[in-house]
């Protein structure tokens, strides 16, 4: 027999890592304020750095057309506690297909293309108001 020594790849995406060769066991502790957990339970990370409060949840939920759903998705590119969300991001596919789980009552109309069409035409209608002024 031949002495071979095993080979580790360890991948490591984002975070603050430690890596511990000779250690038998590792423990992570963490120290929440109370206030600081309930702002953490009340808000969703739907998509990168976009993270929505559960009345916008609420809101998806009773989203029944396509329609109904830019209208939702109007109001969080306006909403200015959602800074990462503008009309660019809105209209990808990759971000509002992330709002269709939160949707149990869309069952039509949830083509990549009439999404977007519906989405674009919210925006289109109600332009985001820049920050400082009023129209």
């Amino acid at each position: 027999m031949t002495d071979e020594k095993a080979t580790i790849n360890i991948n490591i995406h984002g975070g603050n890592n430690q890596i511990l060769p000779n250690a038998t066991h590792a423990e992570q502790h963490f120290h929440y304020h109370t206030t600081a957990v309930a702002e953490l339970t009340s808000r969703t990370r739907i998509y990168n750095n976009v993270e929505i409060d559960s009345d916008y949840i609420d809101k998806l939920r009773r989203c029944c057309t396509a329609s109904d759903l830019a209208k939702v998705v109007g109001e969080m590119v306006r909403d200015e506690s959602i800074p990462y969300l503008d009309s660019v991001l809105a209209v990808k596919a990759e971000f509002f297909t992330r709002l269709l789980p939160f949707c149990p009552n869309l069952k039509k109309g949830i083509s990549d293309s009439n999404l977007r069409a519906q989405i674009n035409n919210e925006l289109a209608t109600k332009p985001k108001i820049p920050y400082g002024q009023q129209y």
